[in-house]
């Protein structure tokens, strides 16, 4: 995360980078606990 943080930083600024990157571990979260509830109805 850091790496992807520093590279758009460069490109788009501090406040939208960590926007970018809050975005994706929103979304990792949604997608593991999402799994883990499909699980466990099966």
């Amino acid at each position: 995360m850091k790496r992807k943080y520093e590279s758009l930083v460069g490109r788009r600024g501090k406040k939208r980078a960590l926007v970018a990157i809050g975005h994706k571990i929103i979304v990792a979260a949604y997608f593991i606990l999402w799994e883990c509830n499909i699980n466990s109805v099966r």
